[in-house]
């Protein structure tokens, strides 16, 4: 679980600039694979992803996923200006760990 910037976009990744991490290790540099489903499903809400937006977003470990890290369209992952409630709950957090 993390904030971060998205750095980078294409169609099969997105690349994030890791700003504090709430649970987990979590590098300055994170990515994702680009998935944006629908009906409960693995992937970003649709208009999410959107280079420069940053967001808080909970990740997880798929075995189905080869990608690695997915997170899930009915997870609380969104944008940071309407993440106030989980950031409160959340607390600091931590920097990211530096090794990528």
């Amino acid at each position: 679980m993390f904030t971060g910037t998205i750095t980078e976009v294409d169609s099969a990744r997105v690349k994030f600039a890791v700003h504090r991490v709430y649970k987990g290790r979590v590098p300055v540099e994170f990515e994702m694979p680009n998935l944006v489903l629908g009906d409960c499903m693995a992937g970003f809400r649709a208009g999410a992803i959107q280079l420069g937006k940053e967001l808080l977003v909970y990740a997880w470990h798929d075995k189905f996923f080869a990608e690695g890290f997915v997170t899930h369209y009915c997870s609380r992952t969104r944008s940071v200006e309407f993440a106030a409630e989980d950031l409160s709950k959340l607390g600091r957090g931590r920097p990211p760990d530096p090794q990528k």
